[in-house]
This record gives structure tokens, sequence and C-alpha cells, in this order.
């Protein structure tokens, strides 16, 4: 079989991505395609085998540093995110961050889940039908994180704002309007979170970002500068992704009755809420530089060259996930890569998984005859990233 270059923006792929992993895998775990963002210099690969994937995450030749340093809208505070960064940055950014987001800081925020989320619902009674994104999935996540920092949830609309022109800008995309607009909305959010955390400095408080500003070790800390990206990330971070685990996760249980059923009836389980995880990622994809001549089950890459592990077919590669196009709510072991991997794996992932299954299984009990008013959703554009637009439901 011979395969054109792979295209993430082409409309095949748009309309069913995961009948183009399979065709693509099924050739191959890594093909040469098209390059992701304007301006990007050398080859762009994509990774869709699972183990492939895993080799490149962990992989140090291939880092995070200097992705996107060919924008021109690229800057400091973006480019020194510890998103972007490789060690020894990441590592000390890293290691001053887990000072204060601790398994007990998020062990103590899981029970506030329980009494935001009634909020949210309480907000919904007695409409006859809402959008699950607009009035659910968002508002919930947003509040969660706005919580645990002590961000003003009052401010959580323009919040939103901000997060999606930031996560549009490190989407692929072969739009330069696109890193203009994240620019902005960065800069906007930048001084937000500036005045944030002059009131916190005034008036410390018992949250997760006066943690951060005391956070030291050895004498080192963070500088404002690096407290103020590492704030704008968690605050994107922190409830993007949810939004699109709930989003995603719910659609997934409405095209399967019987899971649908199960979860009525017995609740969604930690096991449960992984394989929406892996059924259809938040996070579809990750890229990384490759920093010197490495090799990839034997397809040779350039220093230069970018790679793009593809995790939602990761995710679906049937020689690790036995019949991977069927969501089985029981599914163990259950090693999906949708919270990345490496020394850059998502530190909020266990706080995903708890709003995550909080948030569905509450909404269930609260509303047992939920159903969808559309035959198709409408997805939000990009590639990385994967969500609902909008889904019109009624309880």
């Amino acid at each position: 079989m011979s395969l054109l270059p792979f295209n993430p923006f082409s409309e095949e792929f748009t309309h069913d991505r995961y009948a183009v992993y399979r065709r693509y895998l099924a050739d191959g775990p890594i093909h040469p395609g098209v390059v992701g963002q304007p301006g990007r210099w050398g080859d762009t690969w994509y990774v869709f085998g699972y183990n492939q994937c895993v080799q490149v995450l962990k992989d140090s030749r291939l880092g995070r540093e200097g992705l996107y340093a060919h924008q021109p809208s690229a800057e400091p505070s973006v480019l020194n995110s510890i998103l972007l960064l490789d060690p020894p940055n990441h590592t000390r950014l890293r290691r001053l961050v887990n000072l204060a987001f601790t398994p007990r800081a998020v062990e103590q925020a899981l029970p506030r889940l329980d009494t935001l989320i009634k909020e949210v619902l309480d907000d919904l009674e007695g409409r006859d039908s809402w959008d699950l994104i607009q009035d659910f999935a968002f508002p919930f996540p947003v509040t969660v994180i706005s919580d645990l920092l002590g961000v003003p949830i009052a401010d959580r609309g323009l919040i939103r704002q901000w997060s999606r022109a930031l996560t549009a800008g490190i989407d692929a995309t072969q739009d330069r309007d696109t890193f203009v607009q994240a620019q902005k909305a960065n800069h906007a959010f930048r001084q937000y979170v500036r005045e944030v955390i002059r009131d916190h400095r005034a008036h410390p408080q018992e949250d997760l970002l006066t943690a951060l500003l005391q956070a030291r070790e050895e004498g080192d800390r963070l500088t404002e500068d690096e407290l103020i990206t590492m704030v704008t990330l968690l605050v994107v971070a922190g409830h993007e992704t949810t939004v699109n685990l709930i989003g995603n996760g719910l659609w997934a249980l409405f095209q399967h009755p019987k899971a649908w059923a199960t979860v009525r009836a017995q609740g969604l389980s930690d096991r449960g809420v992984d394989e929406l995880l892996r059924y259809d990622s938040s996070v579809q994809a990750t890229s990384r530089l490759c920093n010197e001549p490495i090799t990839i089950n034997d397809t040779d890459i350039a220093e230069g060259d970018v790679v793009i592990c593809l995790l939602g077919s990761a995710n679906h590669d049937p020689q690790v996930f036995s019949h991977p196009e069927q969501l089985d709510l029981e599914r163990y072991p259950n090693r999906h890569l949708s919270f990345g991997g490496g020394i850059h794996t998502c530190l909020g992932n266990t706080l995903a998984r708890a709003e995550g299954r909080v948030a569905i299984n509450a909404l269930l009990t609260r509303y047992p005859g939920l159903r969808p008013l559309e035959s198709q959703p409408r997805w939000r554009p990009g590639f990385v990233f994967r969500g609902l637009e909008s889904l019109a439901v009624s309880g």
C-alpha cells in the first residue's frame, strides 16, 4: 500500500480521523506528512503506533524547546512555559511546582468537586434543553481550577475566551492569524494573572496559587514571570482538556447504548473514565523537535525535523488494545497515552480523572433521561485538541 503524506488538515481526516488513523497505521507506524505550522523548517513525521509514540515521548534526544521559536508572535513568556522546556530548565520548574501541586493538595481538593458540580447543575434547573458544552462541560472544570488556584470564578467567561485563543495557538494550524490572536490573548491573560498574584501577595489564602508563591527549595523559587506563565498554563490546561473529556465522553456514551445503560445503572468507574480517555482523547497529538539524528522503526529522522506523536492513533493501536474500536468500560489494563508520557506527562491527570467521573455521574443522577437533540454534534476546529463545540441536550 502506498499512502500520500499524512495531512491532518484534509477533509477526509476532519470527517473521520479514526478511519484515517487505521489506514495509515495498517501501512506502518510512522509516515511523513505536511508541515504542521507555517514557517516551520525541516521535515515533519507523524507517529501512529503506540510503542513508537512511547519511544518518542521518553527519548531525551527529542525535546520541546524550539518548537515555536519560528513563529513571529513567539515571545519569551510563551517559550519559557514548562510545556516547552527541556531539562535542566524543565526539571527545575517541575520540581518547584511539585512542591505546591502535591498529591495531598489534589486529594484535599476532591471533596469540593461535589459542591461545585451541584452549583453547576443547579444553574440548569428548570430548563427544557441546554448546551452540553457551554452550559455544563465548560463551567465545571473552569470553576474547579479557579477554586483551586484562588482565581475569581466570576471571570470564567474571560478565561474561556483567552484559553480558546491560546490553545488554538499551540494547535497544528496553517493560519498565521491564529498565532497573532494567541499572542493578544496571552498578553491579556498575563496581565490578569499578574493582578491576581498581586492580591494574593497582599492577602495569602489557602489555595494553590499561595502555595506556588511560597514554594521554595534550596533558596530557589519561581520568579514572578515564571509564576504568571505557570498559572496561565494551569488554568488553560486545567480546564480545557477536562471540558473535552466530559463532552467527548458523554458523546461516546450516547453512541453506545449498552455502555450508556451501564453508567446510568452503576455509575462511571475509574476504569470507565480511563476508557473514555482512550476512546476519544482530549489531546490527540503532541510534538517533539529532533535535536540529533535518530532512527524510529527503521525511519531516519534528521536533526531539526519535527516528530508528532498521534496519541489518538496510539490509543487505538490493535497491537496494544484488543478491539480498540469498542468502548469497553471495564478495559484493563488500559495504558492509554491521553496524558502524554515521559517528563511531560500531565501533572494534573489525577484531578482531571476525578473531575470527569464526578461530572458525568452527577449529571446522570440529576438527569437520568438525558438525551442529545442532535444526530451530529459540532466539533471545534483544530487537530491537536479534540472536543465538541456544542451539543443541544434535554433532560
